[in-house]
């Protein structure tokens, strides 16, 4: 299975990657970096297995963030990599300092660029996993991409002209009257994509950028072949709502990067150690309604079939996929992650977005507060702003105060969200220095200030209170962007299904799909709109 499908993930993006290599190969070698990294991304999208083969590199002038094999976080064998990896690399000449960050598995290095190259960085680095016995090791894919990363911009502008064409080509066959693929096909990879634990059986064994191309690519060939452009449509609007949340997220970080202080404030050498969460984080209502549609349409679909209708079947299947309950609220994090980093917000993990529809209680570190100003209560404005927004946000908040005992307060924050999780809670944390507690929360938002060192476990990284005040303003919304999505696809799915069986005859899946491509649509919308922030 895994081999079909890696074979299949090859020939396939020959198809969509091949001319955009070739396209910036022509531009000549004023972008021989851009076609560098566009290479290194291509090559990340075939990166298929239970573990990441490929290590992510970033760099700008005289910095450079290199992945290490078995920086695992904490233990004997990390120590070992560690000491090695940052002796060999400070040893170089033209290497100012070099520090392993424990949390995010990398080797931070400020070098000089006349002195010393990356390509040689990287060789050493390579040299010193050898040296103790790690470079075999994968990478595992349950480490957030670096937010500077090219290669879910790659991936995703791949699936957008992949998108592109397949309108082309579902509309030319249909002009020439060409036989369309039976539904039965397009509703196995509706299927795959819709039905959260497939899903997660395909990403344990392919990965999940493996995962999310081959399903991109498997649904625009078969949608073109089945003639339905209405998919294609809807799926490339949601395309280019995450290029450009990426393009956001990539601008911010570099603006951002520059600013940190990393030889006066070195990142942890080993990650927190944290009990595991015992309990999932609760459903969400995109969640509740896709394991409802999924069981649904499968009891519908199967019950048409042995009446001997299996057509009908099909068509069930194909308007029971919960897609505009996803897409609402991917449009909603796309949008407000957009807004956001306009507003001095560094993701580090993009994906906490989708999650703030699931917050149910807010825990602030009382040290997030700025310092005392002449003739007034310590951050006492800046405590009554947070308060405000975490309260109309409509969850339950807990305020944790300073203690004399900094190491004793991590342990009490990183306990006291664990017993929240325990309670049914989703948890936002906002917290200045805790890297442990951070980890800990399904959304970890640490407050920054210049000058200031930077908890690398987090989430996200608010540069001052203004960004978190903005998202905890967005906790409501988050929720009714989710509610709205569900309440479409429901919609959409319950016409689409009435128009299957009232309907029958030639053209009859192009009509019960209509009202769910609108649903698509119009979730899309309300999610962009619900997310979008006011001015100021």
């Amino acid at each position: 299975m895994r081999s079909l499908a890696l074979d299949t993930m090859r020939s396939a993006a020959s198809l969509v990657i091949d001319p955009v290599e070739a396209t910036v190969a022509a531009a000549g070698a004023g972008v021989a970096g851009l076609r560098d990294q566009v290479s290194r991304a291509v090559g990340g999208l075939l990166d298929v297995g239970s573990g990441r083969r490929r290590r992510h590199v970033w760099t700008r002038p005289g910095h450079a963030h290199i992945e290490v094999r078995g920086l695992t976080g904490h233990g004997t064998t990390h120590r070992r990599v560690a000491h090695a990896a940052e002796t060999a690399v400070g040893r170089l000449r033209g290497v100012r300092w070099a520090d392993v960050n424990g949390v995010t598995g990398q080797l931070l290095v400020a070098f000089d660029p006349d002195a010393v190259t990356l390509e040689r960085l990287v060789a050493v680095v390579e040299a010193s996993e050898q040296a103790v016995s790690t470079d075999d090791e994968e990478f595992p894919w349950s480490r957030p991409n670096h937010p500077a990363d090219p290669a879910p911009l790659v991936a995703s502008s791949v699936a957008l002209a992949g998108d592109v064409l397949g309108m082309g080509a579902a509309t030319a066959m249909w002009l020439a009257r060409a036989p369309a693929l039976p539904n039965g096909v397009r509703a196995v990879v509706g299927v795959l994509q819709a039905q959260p634990r497939l899903r997660r059986q395909l990403e344990r064994w392919l990965g999940p950028p493996g995962t999310e191309f081959l399903l991109g690519v498997a649904d625009a060939v078969v949608q073109a072949g089945t003639q339905d452009p209405g998919t294609l449509a809807v799926d490339a609007v949601h395309r280019v709502m995450i290029i450009a949340e990426v393009s956001a997220r990539r601008a911010v970080w570099a603006a951002w990067e520059p600013t940190v202080e990393l030889s006066a404030f070195p990142p942890p050498p080993e990650a927190p150690v944290v009990p595991g969460r015992d309990e999932e984080l609760p459903a969400g209502a995109v969640e509740t309604y896709a394991e409802l549609a999924a069981a649904g349409s499968l009891l519908a679909s199967t019950a048409a079939t042995l009446l001997g209708r299996p057509g009908l079947g099909a068509q069930v299947s194909l308007v029971g996929m919960p897609r505009a309950a996803r897409l609402g609220r991917e449009a909603f994090a796309a949008t407000l992650a957009r807004g956001l980093t306009d507003r001095g917000m560094v993701p580090l993990d993009g994906s906490a977005y989708r999650r703030l529809d699931r917050i149910t209680h807010v825990v602030l570190d009382l040290r997030v507060l700025p310092e005392a100003a002449p003739g007034r209560a310590a951050g006492a404005e800046a405590l009554e702003a947070v308060m405000e927004a975490a309260q109309h946000a409509g969850t339950e908040v807990s305020v944790v105060a300073p203690t004399t005992d900094p190491e004793g307060l991590e342990l009490s924050l990183a306990t006291r969200v664990r017993q929240l999780q325990a309670d049914g809670h989703g948890v936002l944390l906002l917290a200045a220095a805790d890297d442990a507690a951070l980890e800990a929360a399904d959304v970890a938002v640490a407050i920054w200030r210049e000058h200031n060192p930077v908890c690398w476990a987090a989430d996200l990284i608010s540069d001052g209170l203004e960004p978190a005040i903005a998202l905890l303003g967005a906790l409501p919304a988050a929720r009714r962007a989710s509610r709205r999505g569900v309440a479409l696809a429901l919609a959409g799915s319950s016409t689409g299904l009435l128009s299957a069986v009232l309907l029958p005859g030639p053209g009859s899946t192009t009509r019960a799909l209509l009202p769910v491509h609108v649903a698509g649509l119009a979730a899309l919308v309300s999610g962009h709109r619900t997310a979008a922030l006011p001015r100021g």
